[in-house]
């Protein structure tokens, strides 16, 4: 990161600064976990549902720290920033620190797709420019200042996904970001339980409108009848997707297989041949945000269509593997209504029989009992051979789709009947909410021997 002092650093966050003779040390790296502190580095501790940080602030100086930003005064002799809140203090130093660089940040929100788009538009943008992206999916009220700590004064471009289940936090994330292009991939039925409705979902999203930069660019799926609003209620706006009056269009499906799809792109009275290494259309529209993206950065066609055709989808998001005698969609990672539509859809090309491996969908509220009849409806109408259901929710899929499905009340269950199940052809989907941890399941499914 690029070096600031610990005077900075206090003054940033408003706080009192204690126990330091040089207020003019550099600190060089910026941490809320002490086994990742550096030689240099200023520890953040968070009070979290089981850890509390402060708990781990002489383990902090003991791997190089040079200060801490603690709620509590020292016990130690190490220099102390004293704040209130540490992890609003953390927040409030990534908005000093992001307000030092000349970095370009795209924000990426939305209800599904976010951390695939994130991954599309740095691999667009590395065709031209240094980038620094999320990691995994470190989106909430510490994982972007992480990101932000980890730009380097030599990057040109940077990629921040921005997730949130509760009003008021994507605020206070773009709020420390500050960016100059906001991506909005769909508005869908994720954490609706928190969020109340789609329209309670879109202006939770929204919040982070108020600290895009000066002639910013918002950059929204077409397609979504909730973001199509934004065209007409912002300026600077382009939209993509299918759809006819979509700024930047998919006019033509190619190719369309389990292992990816082929497609054009058009935009400005031109057509680009692309390809992305992903089955289903839903991934389409990401690539089509990633050349949105690229475009505003002043890319050629030239180099953006290999950009996406460079993407490599990443552990639990739709990642296709050959094992066993099997293909497998590990899309286990997370899940909602609308992203495991998304996932039958692409199952559904698949070659030979299809299986559907579906866990409990969480934090949808008092209708999530209609939410999973309507997936097990779906997976029936969409043609799978073979629904497996798990989990206490998961019990509606079932009753939806019983004529072709398998219940198991617990995991433990499935994962011992699991390898009986599937046979040697077949494509597997695995989807469920992060509380599922369905890969274990593909984990099972690597090691099972077949019949």
């Amino acid at each position: 990161m690029k070096r600031i002092t610990l005077n900075e650093a206090a003054n940033a966050v408003n706080g009192r600064l204690v126990q330091c003779e040089n207020g003019g040390q550099y600190i060089t790296n910026v941490a809320i976990d002490n086994r990742r502190i550096a030689e240099g580095g200023l520890f953040v501790p968070i009070k979290g549902e089981r850890f509390d940080g402060h708990s781990f602030i002489d383990a902090a100086f003991e791997a190089g720290a040079v200060c801490t930003l603690s709620e509590r005064e020292p016990k130690n002799p190490h220099p102390h920033i004293i704040v209130k809140d540490s992890r609003q203090a953390f927040l409030d130093l990534a908005e000093y620190y992001r307000g030092l660089l000349g970095v370009r940040l795209v924000a990426v929100t939305g209800s599904v797709g976010k951390t695939t788009t994130k991954e599309m538009i740095a691999a667009v943008l590395e065709k031209g420019f240094s980038v620094k992206k999320s990691e995994g999916n470190l989106n909430n009220q510490t994982g972007v200042p992480q990101t932000l700590f980890g730009i380097e004064p030599h990057h040109e471009a940077a990629v921040v996904e921005m997730g949130t289940n509760h009003f008021g936090e994507i605020a206070s994330i773009a709020k420390a970001g500050r960016p100059d292009i906001c991506v909005f991939t769909n508005i869908g039925d994720a954490h609706i339980e928190f969020l109340g409705s789609r329209e309670g979902v879109l202006k939770a999203k929204c919040e982070m409108l108020p600290y895009m930069r000066k002639n910013g660019t918002i950059i929204a799926n077409g397609d979504d009848a909730l973001l199509r609003r934004l065209k007409n209620e912002h300026e600077g706006v382009i939209t993509y997707g299918f759809g006819e009056n979509c700024d930047v269009r998919a006019v033509e499906i190619t190719h369309e297989s389990i292992e990816g799809t082929g497609f054009f792109i058009e935009f400005g009275g031109r057509r680009t041949e692309a390809f992305v290494n992903s089955p289903g259309r839903h991934m389409v529209l990401n690539a089509l945000a990633a050349y949105a993206v690229g475009k505003c950065f002043g890319m050629d066609d030239e180099k953006i269509a290999p950009g996406i055709g460079s993407y490599s989808p990443i552990f639990g998001r739709m990642l296709t593997e050959k094992v066993n005698g099997l293909t497998l969609l590990n899309d286990a990672y997370n899940a909602n209504p609308s992203s495991v539509k998304a996932s039958l859809d692409a199952l559904s090309i698949a070659k030979g029989r299809r299986v559907a491996i579906l866990g409990d969908m969480l934090e949808l509220g008092d209708d999530a009992p209609m939410y999973h009849a309507e997936t097990g409806a779906y997976a029936l109408e969409k043609g799978i051979e073979c629904v497996i259901c798990v989990g206490t929710l998961s019990r509606h899929t079932f009753d939806a789709a019983k004529s072709v499905g398998v219940y198991f009340e617990s995991k433990a269950e499935l994962l011992s009947r699991v390898g009986e199940l599937v046979r040697q052809g077949d494509t597997v989907l695995i989807k469920g909410s992060r509380g599922m941890a369905l890969e274990d399941v593909a984990e099972r499914l690597r090691g099972s021997e077949r019949n």
